[in-house]
């Protein structure tokens, strides 16, 4: 039931449904910056390096509907661009 896409530019967003009881919001946003953080390695033999924000929200906390909970993933997303803006 876990989906993903790109829903604009430099943009993103998975579903996760169902979440587990046992899943912690904050570690699969964890988990999904150290995928993106693992270096690809390009023709010539350079790796090139990208690091993500994420922003979580999860339902009904969240949000009650989509765009309750884009609105809020999306807040939390530039807050965590703020807290980890010199990250590497």
């Amino acid at each position: 039931g876990d989906f993903a896409a790109r829903i604009g530019g430099d943009e993103f967003i998975v579903i996760v449904d169902p979440l587990d009881a046992d899943t912690v919001p904050a570690d699969l946003a964890n988990s999904i910056r150290a995928c993106v953080a693992q270096p690809v390695k390009l023709p010539g033999g350079e790796s090139y390096h990208v690091s993500v924000s994420v922003g979580v929200a999860v339902y009904p906390d969240g949000g009650r509907d989509a765009t309750a909970l884009l609105t809020t993933a999306d807040a939390a997303m530039y807050a965590d661009k703020l807290r980890n803006r010199s990250r590497v």
